[in-house]
């Protein structure tokens, strides 16, 4: 059983529940889901926002209120929309590589000597889990090898505002903590077992076939509150 690429979006998955993460990574059984307006939202927010920083385009007007989140990064020359991936060695490859064993975008990299900013523009809800930033800051020094201090942050824009810093240098403990949990995916695997795993995401499951899935019951719910 060959084992899916790691991301951050993959692993989220497979720890809230391990058999949705075999059906969606490993099995890939499941429709296509249809982008939502807020996924959609989120693809143009990013798109925009790569265009103001690298190529200097106004942002459109329904984006405008957030331009000085975004204004100040531009004379820092900043990598947008950043490729990263890594083999199971640590060392860096690319993005499609047969031996990839780790991937991701990265929102915003500068890069100045030994050190480095990330950023993340979030269309979410606020939630400051830094993991998503941590394994960006894995991926990118193994790009650029000379970094010492790597900190990151994540733009809230439902709040229109900066997130919490956070340090992200510790890259080894990132390195140790992805190793364990593709580990725990091989291990799974290799028994053939990815428990099912009840949790507050079952209302929003795609694997309809699941005893815990509750998307029917919330729908229900949803209409009959209208």
């Amino acid at each position: 059983m060959k084992l899916p690429v790691a991301s951050h979006t993959m692993l989220i998955t497979f720890e809230n529940c391990p058999h949705k993460g075999y059906r969606m990574y490993i099995a890939k059984d499941l429709p296509r889901e249809p982008a939502t307006p807020a996924m959609e939202w989120g693809k143009d927010v990013h798109k925009a926002f790569a265009k103001r920083l690298v190529q200097g385009t106004k942002l459109p007007q329904e984006m405008q209120k957030y331009d000085h989140l975004v204004a100040p990064l531009v004379e820092y020359k900043p990598l947008a929309e950043v490729p990263l991936a890594i083999r199971a060695d640590g060392s860096p490859c690319g993005f499609f590589d047969d031996d990839v064993f780790c991937r991701g975008y990265g929102d915003v990299a500068i890069v100045k000597g030994p050190l480095a900013i990330l950023f993340d523009w979030k269309t979410g809800k606020r939630r400051e889990d830094k993991a998503e930033l941590r394994l960006h800051a894995l991926m990118l020094q193994a790009q650029y090898s000379d970094l010492t201090h790597i900190t990151g942050y994540y733009v809230w824009l439902q709040d229109n505002k900066l997130g919490a810093c956070h340090d992200l240098s510790e890259t080894h403990f990132t390195w140790a903590t992805l190793n364990e949990q593709m580990d725990e995916i091989k291990f799974m695997a290799e028994q053939d077992n990815f428990p099912k795993t009840p949790n507050p995401l079952c209302g929003w499951c795609p694997v309809m076939d699941c005893e815990h899935n509750k998307v029917e019951q919330r729908l229900a719910k949803e209409a009959a509150a209208q």
